[in-house]
């Protein structure tokens, strides 16, 4: 992480063509003030809290994904589903480009965002 507060539930790498499909997560040092914990989330779970309308605009239509400067890959922005075909998540609400969304899509954002919030 690049700072000490806490960071939104997210998935790492959305901004990639191709998001892997697994993470690992390894602590070389454990924090000497007690930070850095993690925070898994059931996705399955995830999508029984968001309704239908919301659950398929994440899944049926494509987002702006802006490629952040520590991760330049040389384009400014990357397209994908928040939810894939194959029930994958990609998602980290700072990088979306809501400006580039749809009132639907705006929506099912917030409504993503609250659950999320509410799963804290």
């Amino acid at each position: 992480s690049h700072t000490t507060r806490e960071f939104p539930l997210h998935t790492d790498c959305c901004f990639e063509d191709a998001p892997p499909r697994f993470m690992a997560l390894v602590c070389v040092r454990g924090d000497a003030h007690g930070g850095g914990l993690s925070q898994l989330l059931d996705t399955r779970l995830l999508m029984r809290q968001l309704s239908a309308s919301a659950l398929r605009t994440l899944h049926a239509t494509t987002f702006r994904f802006r490629v952040p400067a520590e991760f330049a890959k040389g384009v400014p922005y990357v397209e994908g589903r928040i939810v894939s075909r194959h029930g994958l998540w990609r998602y980290r609400g700072e990088v979306v480009m809501r400006e580039h969304c749809t009132r639907a899509q705006v929506a099912a954002l917030d409504e993503l965002d609250a659950c999320l919030a509410s799963a804290r």
